[in-house]
């Protein structure tokens, strides 16, 4: 299976989708995480902010959405620091926030369910930057892979038994999020047996996505089958990613059905990684007729994604 810079795609959804969250016109969720970053004036209501986002340029990465140049993946914005958790916000126990029907609900988190979130103020500060490169890597990691926010991200809200009020279907909004998140960064601080970045994470974080550019994914996903470590981990990040149902988010048919070939895509990775060619690092390439571009593919996808989560 040839996949002609793929990965190129994968970290523009990932820095997308856990980093550019605009607060509009969306789920309750973009309310509890403006919540986490930064509390401000103990008294009123959060106040949805508006933003608005320009994606022209899918190819290279190079997708505009106000945000600035998020992961090395020249992805550029302009939405006034809202992912540094710099709302206009008042908090008081009952939340109002606007889902994607326009309807106004209302969520009451007790204070006991505040207080604890705050206290995981750390797991989204440290991972909602826009740059991260090979001088500071190593702190995003240190801090992703800390018991708390581990726990945060593989059981969302069930691991803040204060929050236990909190319906289930906000709950699993808010875990679709951090399951993103978490996906990034599994594969970003991948290492293999001997403490060193896996071959994937390493390119990346080295040369951004032009690393992967003609063929490079290919070459990075082969020298991933050279270390047990680094491909438990790629199948990990990716199996995540695959089981997000994201495709089922999609309100557009036409959207849906590109969102679904970018999964299909994953899934290929995900038997690459599992197959016994890549364990006995003899990965077979099929012919050109049969090679599935995930490129092309997932950029559009991603692309789509942005456009659903600023609409």
């Amino acid at each position: 299976m040839k996949f002609t810079k793929g990965l190129l795609t994968l970290f523009v959804i990932s820095s997308s989708f856990a980093f550019n969250i605009p607060i509009s016109k969306r789920d309750e969720i973009d309310d509890a995480l403006a919540q986490y970053d930064k509390m401000t004036n103990s008294n009123g209501q959060i106040n949805s902010s508006n933003s608005q986002t320009n994606v022209n340029n899918f190819n290279q990465g190079q997708i505009n959405s106000n945000t600035n140049n998020i992961n090395q993946g020249q992805v550029n914005s302009n939405t006034n620091n809202i992912n540094q958790g710099q709302v206009n916000s008042n908090i008081n126990n009952n939340v109002n926030s606007q889902n994607t029907n326009g309807n106004i609900n209302n969520i009451n988190i007790s204070n006991e369910c505040q207080n604890v979130i705050n206290e995981y103020r750390s797991c989204f500060q440290s991972l909602r930057k826009d740059n991260y490169d090979k001088d500071n890597i190593e702190e995003y990691c240190k801090n992703f892979n800390t018991e708390k926010c581990q726990s945060l991200y593989n059981q969302g809200l069930n691991a803040v038994p204060e929050c236990s009020n909190i319906s289930n279907e906000f709950k699993d909004q808010i875990k679709l999020k951090f399951d993103v998140i978490n996906y990034t960064f599994k594969l970003l601080c991948a290492k293999d047996e001997n403490g060193n970045f896996c071959p994937i994470s390493k390119n990346y974080i080295e040369n951004g996505n032009t690393g992967f550019e003609n063929s490079g994914f290919d070459k990075y996903l082969n020298e991933t089958c050279k270390s047990k470590k680094c491909i438990n981990s790629a199948i990990d990040a990716f199996t995540l990613l695959e089981n997000s149902n994201l495709a089922d988010r999609m309100p557009n048919k036409n959207n849906k059905r590109e969102m679904v070939e970018g999964v299909d895509a994953i899934s290929s990775i995900v038997k690459t990684l599992k197959s016994e060619g890549c364990s006995a690092q003899a990965m077979v390439q099929q012919s050109d007729a049969t090679t599935l571009s995930i490129t092309n593919t997932l950029l559009f996808t991603f692309g789509l994604l942005l456009l659903w989560l600023n609409n």
